[in-house]
């Protein structure tokens, strides 16, 4: 054939042309155009596909005319796959990285170029195995069937700093490194997902590790020659000190990066599927591929709010399938590290209660004291709900702030910065059945709901998936849904005495 076939090879995060007379030729010219000498019984090949916008695993011989190729390195499987081996071997399948090495013997290892310890430092081994031996028997035992508590993810952590600094003697990772421990950790031990969708657990738990390694650095291993070293030349750099970026308030979103297959092509696509499945009722709309095309483009919508701070208006057109209640709870449970719902109800029941047990303030009013009673009346499940939905009501007049900062009746002209909750008719109203809330960011309806606590906790994710900013007159009944309804500690709020007051009042009842 005279004319060449042609592909754009995703390989090694490297995206690189790669032209061949015969397909046959094609891996032969991978490794001429890459530099590496491949085995062809180790490859895994997924081929783009434009129908669906997406990469489908396929085979060298099934290789189009031209298109976009996904090549990734595998690691050969036990053939006895019931026997339980002593080591776990880590599915590399998504560590590109594994071109560094200069062949494909399973014996490969990989240097830290972050810094040099010591002379006595080893090269850590691709794939980094995740041996059982690691963690004592009831936490390995707990990582295998349950979801971990805040206690026990710390020591899973702690066990896997004490191998990398013990037996490689090595303090500082590369993102690579990190990413490579956190993808055997969550192959191995799924639950360590928590529920997330894999490229969101990943990224978190690439922050653990690194936040990990760098406060026991600081607080523990602050002796260690080559962190003391490390530390020197940080302090003696003559280089100007980072601008300091824009501080997210009421929780410090993490930016995922986006996935090695995706480019800004199969990034639009996404776009474009969505927009299609926003228009279709949600009965008739393919869920399950809205939801991972959802989680794809995440990288993408945290740059467009946080970084290019997009007005909302302009969200609402590229990304439709977010102004939804679901999605927007979805979309929180994305940026934070627990089941955002479970957590604020749970907690909710808790203090809903305490806090209608205290004395009504007088700012409160007639019709919030109508409420009141309407909680006493109830029976059942019907009090369990107007006990929630009433004592939020109460908050902002026990921390002394507006109440119309938060809620207040409709207005279709309401252009006001912030978010708040809004209905059709007066307070008294506001509980009847059939109410529908809607929650309007910078004057635009974001969601709507049927549930006033659940409309609460709308406004709190919509303070975190926007990006909002805690005005004036509003901090303390957000910190006290952030810090104690949530459970959100993350250093970004300050000191708040009328929160502390609350809380001490409540814990007399």
């Amino acid at each position: 054939m005279d004319e060449d076939f042609e592909y754009l090879v995703l390989f090694c995060k490297k995206k690189l042309i790669v032209k061949v007379k015969e397909k046959k030729n094609f891996l032969t010219e991978v490794e001429r155009v890459f530099g590496m000498e491949l085995n062809p019984d180790l490859i895994k090949v997924r081929i783009f596909n434009a129908k669906y916008a997406e990469y489908v695993d396929s085979k060298l011989e099934d290789l189009p005319d031209d298109g976009k190729i996904e090549l990734t390195m595998q690691i050969e499987e036990s053939a006895d796959e019931t026997s339980i081996p002593d080591t776990l071997p880590v599915d590399t399948s998504d560590l590109d990285d594994l071109a560094s090495m200069a062949s494909t013997s399973s014996t490969a290892s990989f240097s830290t170029t972050s810094s040099t310890c010591s002379s006595m430092q080893l090269p850590i081994p691709i794939p980094y195995v995740v041996s059982p031996q690691l963690f004592p028997p009831k936490l390995l035992e707990k990582m295998r069937t349950i979801r971990l508590n805040q206690k026990e993810r710390s020591e899973v952590l702690d066990c896997v700093y004490d191998d990398i600094t013990g037996q490689y003697h090595t303090y500082y990772l590369s993102a690579f490194q990190y990413d490579m421990i956190a993808d055997g950790l969550l192959r191995n031990f799924p639950k360590l997902r928590e529920g997330l969708h894999i490229d969101g657990a990943k990224a978190l738990l690439h922050k653990r590790l690194r936040d990990k390694f760098k406060n026991t650095r600081k607080r523990t291993d602050s002796h260690v020659p080559c962190v003391k070293n490390k530390k020197k030349k940080m302090e003696n750099s003559d280089s100007p000190s980072a601008t300091p970026s824009k501080k997210f308030w009421g929780v410090k979103n993490f930016a995922p990066s986006r996935r090695e297959a995706d480019d800004d092509q199969t990034i639009k696509s996404y776009v474009e599927f969505m927009q299609q499945q926003a228009k279709l009722d949600k009965g008739r709309r393919k869920q399950e591929q809205v939801l991972e095309r959802m989680q794809w483009t995440l990288p993408e919508r945290r740059a467009a709010i946080t970084q290019d701070f997009v007005p909302i208006a302009e969200l609402m057109v590229t990304y439709p399938i977010l102004f939804d209640e679901d999605e927007i709870i979805r979309e929180m449970n994305s940026l934070t590290e627990a089941d955002t719902e479970v957590k604020f109800n749970q907690n909710l029941e808790i203090y809903s209660k305490k806090i209608l047990q205290m004395k009504p303030v007088k700012k409160e009013g007639n019709d919030v004291q109508e409420l009141r009673k309407r909680v006493a009346a109830a029976e059942d499940a019907e009090k369990i709900y107007l006990t929630k939905s009433v004592a939020l009501l109460t908050i902002p007049f026990y921390v002394n702030e507006k109440a119309a900062m938060f809620y207040r009746p409709l207005n279709e002209d309401d252009q006001s910065p912030g978010a708040h909750i809004c209905w059709e008719g007066s307070l008294t109203d506001i509980l009847n059945a059939d109410m529908i809330y809607t929650i309007k960011v910078e004057g635009n309806a974001v969601c709507h709901t049927k549930s006033l606590s659940r409309a609460f906790l709308l406004l709190m994710c919509s303070y975190y998936v926007f990006n909002l900013e805690y005005k004036k007159g509003t901090q303390s009944m957000l910190h006290f849904m952030q810090r104690v309804l949530l459970d959100i500690d993350d250093g970004t709020v300050a000191k708040d005495t009328k929160l502390l007051n609350f809380l001490t009042k409540i814990n007399k009842v």
